[in-house]
């Protein structure tokens, strides 16, 4: 024995010796710098602002890894006194997403990268340009030193941002809220910007082309939007529409607080009113009003003829103020929103990407009546039972696909009529034992439809709004070893029925049809009972609606002899307490 292990520690140790060796240690290998043969030390570059798309080609020789791991490359252009390429102006992957030896800028990205270090246009600078090789946590780099002339004009942002301590968004950058670019009337983008926003007293702002932490900034100068400006702050903490004109370099800030709904909608007199909206967030505002009639209506300041907003013709719900129309080519008109009446949520989005008006019907939970009746398409109506604000079908109900109901307080139909949103029994996992869901009760007259066909029982509750519906699957347990029993499923079959087609049944074992504990049906001993618990065709009964004692219990049916393959039926009673059996072979 003490050999063995003797022999099996030599074996460990020589495997692990060999292993050791032949790891190589991290960071025991050498990565060479790349050369950089294009562009040279010296070069000066023109970037003609007629041509943005030219660009400024890089070529290198490769950098080595000794031990052969993958090396990528990045082209950066750092400034002139820079120390490293911790902090780039700018920096892009070489072609062939970083594995090739070549890579190039355009004109318009190094433009754009110097427009933001606030080099004035048409002025020639210095900077560094190279390329950084990259391999495991290793980088070399070669860089040259460029003269490059910056275009003659300031371009244009094609996009711009909102960003500071007074903004809703805060001082970071990634969060900055965007503008619209506002479009002109042939459709074009103008040199205008707008965005409604919060600003506060407390803390400044500024205008970013991007919303990165390179981005070109905008600001004050001499009372103008410069690139590069001083930081703006409000007197008053209000909802603004902060306007930008590139052209004309100007700003505008224009109180948008307030705002209201105002027409026939909101009135029972005829004359038309306002409805207040409330300020969400980030150029959102809301409001919950009723429609006591259908007819026009407008958005504007509240109790003035001021910032109207109206309908764009041609869209579903995009809205524009009526100043604005004529610069962008469109036609308006009042809005209207069809035959609407009753509560809505109404939402104004005059975020960037949206400028809408929504109405979305308010749910208004309806009154409880004295008495609710379920009207079946096929029979007869039954009363429901009640219990407080809760009404409930006295046994189960059979419903099927094919068929609807409805729910009024009367059995004629002549009261108050009740519907869902939604279909009774829709659900994502009908196969459980015991499966339930609700659905929202609204007051109205609709058919209720039935997602499956099931046994349900149904219980309409008015303080909670909703119908709350539930069934069983049953299964056949099988068994002489009770933890290694079987689970037969059964199959629901309109009405009450449950089979299995086609079991392998084993003499003596012991059966009941089971859902888990609510329904255990089984043969009842009680005197009064027809349960046989031989019998191959019979009565059943449900041990968790009976009494049980010492002398009345529920017992497991023994009514396999044969080994064989069996088909089982079994037809339950709607209060769910007996029902009827065969085993056919």
């Amino acid at each position: 024995m003490k050999k063995i292990i003797s022999i099996l520690v030599s074996m460990i140790l020589l495997v692990g010796c060999t292993e050791k060796e032949n790891m190589q240690p991290e960071g025991n290998w050498d990565l060479s710098a790349p050369s950089l043969m294009a562009p040279s030390a010296g070069d000066k570059i023109d970037l003609i602002q007629e041509f943005p798309e030219e660009t400024i080609d890089f070529e290198w020789t490769a950098a080595i890894n000794s031990a052969g791991y993958d090396v990528t490359y990045q082209i950066v252009v750092v400034s002139d006194t820079a120390s490293d390429t911790m902090t780039p102006l700018l920096k892009v992957l070489s072609d062939d997403n970083g594995k090739a030896l070549t890579g190039s800028i355009t004109y318009q990205e190094l433009d754009q990268a110097l427009s933001a270090q606030c080099i004035a246009a048409g002025s020639e600078v210095n900077v560094k340009v190279g390329v950084v090789a990259s391999s495991m946590e290793r980088q070399v780099e070669d860089l040259v030193e460029i003269s490059v002339v910056r275009f003659k004009n300031e371009v244009v942002p094609t996009q711009l941002f909102i960003t500071g301590t007074a903004t809703e968004a805060g001082n970071d950058r990634a969060n900055a809220i965007p503008f619209k670019r506002l479009p002109t009337a042939d459709g074009s983008a103008s040199n205008v910007f707008e965005v409604y926003t919060k600003l506060s007293v407390e803390g400044t702002f500024l205008f970013l082309d991007n919303n990165t932490e390179n981005a070109a900034h905008y600001g004050l100068t001499d009372e103008k939007i410069m690139k590069c400006g001083s930081e703006i702050t409000v007197d008053e903490e209000k909802v603004y529409r902060v306007k930008v004109d590139f052209d004309n370099g100007t700003y505008e800030l224009r109180d948008f607080s307030e705002i209201e709904l105002f027409g026939a909608p909101p009135s029972d007199s005829g004359d038309w009113v306002g409805l207040a909206f409330t300020y969400q967030g980030l150029g959102v505002y809301s409001t919950v009003g009723e429609f006591k009639q259908t007819g026009n209506f407008l958005l504007r300041k509240t109790n003035t003829w001021e910032n109207i907003f109206k309908h764009v013709n041609g869209t579903s719900n995009n809205m524009i103020l009526e100043e604005d129309k004529d610069a962008q080519g469109v036609e308006v008109a009042d809005m209207y929103f069809g035959d609407a009446t009753g509560e809505y949520t109404i939402t104004v989005d005059l975020s960037a990407t949206a400028y809408t008006y929504t109405l979305e019907k308010t749910i208004v939970p309806p009154v409880g009546p004295e008495t609710l009746f379920f009207i079946p398409s096929v029979g007869d109506a039954v009363e429901m039972i009640k219990d407080g604000n809760k009404f409930s079908l006295p046994q189960h109900v059979a419903l099927q696909a094919s068929e609807t109901f409805k729910l009024n307080s009367q059995a004629d139909g002549l009261g108050t009529y009740y519907s869902l949103n939604g279909a009774i029994g829709q659900t994502d996992q009908p196969s459980g034992d015991n499966v339930m869901g609700d659905v929202e009760l609204v007051e109205g007259e609709s058919d209720i439809t039935i997602a499956i066909d099931q046994a349900y029982q149904l219980t309409v509750d008015f303080d909670n709004s909703q119908v709350k519906w539930q069934f069983y699957n049953l299964k056949m347990f099988h068994w002489s070893d009770w933890d290694a029993r079987e689970e037969i499923s059964m199959t629901y079959q309109h009405p009450f029925t449950y089979v299995i087609n086609g079991a392998s049944l084993t003499a003596g074992n012991d059966s009941k049809f089971i859902s888990p504990w609510d329904l255990e049906f089984g043969a009842y001993t009680a005197p009064e009972s027809t349960d046989d618990i031989t019998a191959m065709a019979g009565t059943t009964t449900n041990k968790a609606k009976v009494d049980t004692d010492e002398t009345k219990t529920v017992e497991n049916f023994k009514f396999i002899t044969v080994d064989g393959t069996y088909n089982v039926e079994l037809v339950l009673q709607p209060n769910l307490v007996h029902g009827n059996y065969t085993i056919t072979q």
